[in-house]
């Protein structure tokens, strides 16, 4: 997944959450919030993020 898509994560609670993909780590994502995001690009900074299963990530278009 590329840095910067919006994605929609669902946590362990089952609950879908708008994410901004941060890193592609292999069998995981590095995820952040759009506020963190666009934060990090405005400073120069890295936000703080958290890592998902890449089968609980998927483009925010996707309709699944």
């Amino acid at each position: 997944m590329e840095k910067g898509i919006r994605v929609i994560a669902r946590d362990y609670q089952n609950r879908e959450l708008l994410r901004v993909v941060w890193e592609d780590v292999g069998p995981g994502v590095l995820l952040c919030t759009v506020e963190a995001y666009d934060q990090a690009q405005r400073e120069g900074a890295e936000p703080v993020t958290v890592g998902f299963p890449r089968h609980d990530v998927r483009p925010e278009y996707d309709t699944r």
